[in-house]
């Protein structure tokens, strides 16, 4: 009788160890698919956000002379692609754009009901900030466009007078240094964004790497 009791006890554990083990594994896979999901999810919101204005930028940027793709990096280091971003110094938007940059904007192109409230619409920051950027660009027609995309990020960083200022420091007129050590929208990001999109990849070695935030609209 007590062999038979035993065998009973035995056979009940391994029953016992038999279900948990088959719970344990099925909360093992729940894991892992609801990790697989996740990762998917963050995935395809992350494409989302970053996709999501490219329509705008293929719109907006040309007209102001400036590669889709490097208003699209400027946006992504500046913003990562949200409307909503304030900047410690008062920059508002996908762009970062100031508000003295925005009124120069308005002023070029005759918005007459411009107020730095628009800056937080898309369409209107993307608008400034690729005219402003293009302004930029265009001040400095010489040495090709690695230094014009360079020596016009230093602007939209710092302002005109800055970058004249850095330019006669260096004597003779090196990019070395220019814009400082927090730098941003530099040639992986640009690069990477030219090959998602099927663009050219044009060389912008020795870019440096500036963060674009307009300290104050300078006019000289």
């Amino acid at each position: 009788m007590g062999c038979r009791g035993g065998s009973s006890v035995k056979k009940r554990r391994k029953r016992n160890s038999s279900r948990f083990e088959r719970i344990g594994n099925l909360i093992s896979l729940a894991l892992v698919l609801g990790a697989v999901g996740a990762a998917g999810f963050v995935w395809w919101r992350w494409e989302f956000r970053e996709r999501r204005f490219d329509k705008l930028i293929m719109e907006i940027a040309p007209r102001y002379g400036v590669d889709p793709c490097l208003v699209k990096a400027v946006m992504r280091r500046e913003s990562r692609f949200d409307p909503w971003v304030y900047g410690r110094h008062g920059e508002i938007g996908l762009m970062q754009v100031t508000e003295g940059a925005g009124q120069a904007w308005a002023r070029a192109v005759g918005r007459r009901d411009y107020g730095r409230s628009l800056l937080w619409d898309a369409r209107v920051n993307v608008e400034a900030g690729s005219w402003y950027l293009g302004r930029a660009m265009g001040r400095w027609p010489e040495g090709g466009e690695e230094l014009r995309v360079a020596l016009g990020l230093a602007e939209y960083n710092a302002g005109y007078g800055n970058v004249v200022r850095w330019l006669r420091a260096s004597n003779a007129g090196r990019m070395e240094g220019v814009g400082g050590s927090g730098n941003a929208a530099g040639v992986g990001e640009v690069a990477a964004i030219r090959a998602r999109s099927g663009g050219p990849r044009r060389s912008l070695k020795g870019q440096p790497r500036v963060p674009p935030r307009q300290t104050e609209e300078h006019t000289s």
